[in-house]
C-alpha cells in the first residue's frame, strides 16, 4: 500500500469488462480502430515502432493538466492516481479507463481525487498485472487508439508486448509524448513503481522501486481555494520529499550506547565532508563531521566528535554547512526519548526554500537507553513515527534500479 499525504485505499469490487466487447472502453466511451492499433497483445510478435520526436515539448508530471498515475504496486494490485490541477476531479462510471491494450480495459473504482493530491485505488480485477512484465495506460473518454485520449502510460519488465506503446509515443496536441524508445522500468525482483519527483514521468529512468511521495504545488492559475489575498492557491502543507529524493547527507542511525552516528548519502554523486557538514545540538554545541567522502548511495559511521553527545533524551541536527540558525542550510533534524530541551526544534519546523520541514509539531521517537535510532525507509524523515529502534531489513538504499 502506498503511504503519504492526501492518499486514501479506495477497494471497491467492479465488474469485469463482457467478452463480447471490443478495444479500450466500455459503452459508448471509446472505440478501437483494429488494424490501426500498432501495440495489441496478439501482436505482441511486433514491436511497436513508434520513436519520440526529439523536438517535442517537455512537461514535468505536475505540469500536466489531468490526473496521472505516480505510483503502481504490482503485488497489492493498486495505482496511485495524482491530481495536478486545482481543483478536485471525480472518478467513477466511465469518464476515467484503465487499458492494457484490445479488449482488456475498465473504468476506475469510484472516489474523488483532491486537487494537487493523490489517491490509491484497487485496480479493477479485469485486467491481469503481472509483476514481472505488463503495460498499463491511463485514458479519458475517446479513442482509444488517440494520443490525445490517452493521459498516461507505464511499462515494466519486457512490457509484455507493450501494447499501446506507439500510442504513447505519439505526440500529442500538447507536444509531449507519453514514453520515449528507451525501453521500459526495470524491477529487478521488485513489485513497485513509483514515479520520482520533478519527472516528466514518460521514460524508465523516471521510476524507481523505492517510495516516492508525488505532491503537486497548485499555482495560481488553478482554481483553488482562495483563503486570502496570500493565498493563491491550495495549501496542502509542507511539500512532502522522501530521503532517496534529498540533495544532502541524512542522518541514518544514532546509536546511543557506542555514541555512534551514520550519514548516508542518498545522491547519485560523491559527497566528501571536508568541515562544511557540521551536526549541532545548540548554541556553541556543534562540531564538524569527520572527513570523509561518501560515494553515490553510501553510508559511514563514525563516533560521534567531541561536544556532540548522542545518549538517551537527545536531539540532533545537521547541516550542510556552518550556518546555525539557517533553515536552508540545516540538513536534516531528529530526536528520540524526551528530546532534552530540543534546541533548534523551531529552526527545524521553519518551512525552507524546498518548501520542506525538517520535524513537526509532534514529539520525540521513543527509545530507552542505549538503543539505537533508525531512519525508517521509505519516510520524510521529519516526525517520530518515521523512526525506530529496530534495524529496518532492508536498510535505506537510494541506488535506482533502471
Amino acid at each position: 500500500m502506498f503511504a503519504g499525504r492526501n492518499e486514501w485505499l479506495v477497494a471497491l469490487t467492479l465488474l469485469s469488462c463482457g467478452a463480447a466487447s471490443v478495444g479500450c472502453g466500455g459503452g459508448n466511451t471509446g472505440t478501437d480502430q483494429g488494424p490501426d492499433d500498432q501495440g495489441s497483445q496478439v501482436d505482441a510478435n511486433r514491436p511497436d515502432t513508434g520513436s519520440t520526436d526529439a523536438g517535442t515539448t517537455t512537461l514535468l508530471a505536475c505540469e500536466r493538466d489531468d490526473l496521472f498515475m505516480s505510483g503502481i504496486d504490482l503485488a497489492a494490485k493498486t495505482v496511485r492516481l495524482t491530481n495536478p490541477t486545482g481543483a478536485d476531479i471525480t472518478i467513477g462510471g466511465t469518464n476515467y479507463q484503465l487499458c492494457q491494450g484490445p479488449g482488456l480495459y475498465s473504468a476506475l473504482p469510484a472516489g474523488v481525487v483532491p486537487a494537487g493530491g493523490s489517491l490509491v485505488v484497487a485496480i479493477p480485477s479485469s485486467l491481469t498485472i503481472d509483476t514481472v512484465s505488463g503495460t498499463l495506460a491511463l485514458y479519458n473518454p475517446g479513442s482509444f487508439t488517440t494520443r490525445d485520449a490517452m493521459l498516461d502510460y507505464v511499462c515494466w519488465g519486457d512490457g509484455a508486448g507493450t501494447p499501446r506503446l506507439n500510442i504513447a509515443q505519439r505526440v500529442g496536441t500538447d507536444g509531449t509524448v507519453l514514453w520515449d524508445d528507451g525501453g521500459c522500468v526495470q524491477l529487478a525482483g521488485s513489485t513497485d513503481l513509483y514515479l520520482r519527483t520533478g519527472t516528466p514521468g514518460n521514460t524508465a529512468s523516471d521510476y524507481r522501486n523505492s517510495p516516492s511521495n508525488v505532491v503537486c504545488m497548485v499555482s495560481s492559475t488553478d482554481a483553488g481555494v482562495d483563503a486570502g489575498v496570500t493565498d493563491m492557491g491550495v495549501d496542502a502543507g509542507p511539500v512532502a520529499i522522501l530521503e532517496c529524493e534529498r540533495t544532502t547527507l541524512i542522518i541514518e542511525s544514532v546509536n546511543t550506547q557506542t555514541g555512534e552516528i551514520t550519514l548516508y548519502n542518498p545522491t547519485g554523486s560523491t559527497i566528501t565532508t571536508t568541515g562544511d557538514y557540521q551536526l549541532c545540538q545548540g548554541p556553541g554545541n556543534y562540531a564538524a563531521v569527520p572527513a570523509h567522502t561518501y560515494a553515490a548511495y553510501s553510508r559511514h559511521t563514525f563516533s560521534a566528535p567531541g561536544g556532540i553527545s548522542v545518549d538517551a533524551d537527545a536531539s540532533l541536527a545537521l547541516y550542510s554547512v556552518a550556518s546555525f540558525g539557517s533553515r536552508n542550510a540545516m540538513a536534516d533534524y531528529m530526536c528520540w526519548g524526551t528530546g532534552g530541551t530540543r534546541p533548534r526544534l523551531l529552526e527545524a519546523q521553519t518551512v525552507g526554500t524546498d518548501g520542506t520541514v525538517l520535524w513537526d509539531a509532534g514529539g520525540c521517537t521513543p527509545a530507552a537507553a542505549n538503543a539505537t535510532i533508525y531512519r525508517v525507509p521509505g519516510t520524510e524523515g521529519n516526525t517520530a513515527a518515521d523512526y525506530t529502534t529496530v534495524a529496518p531489513a532492508p536498510a535505506i538504499d537510494c541506488n535506482p534500479v533502471i
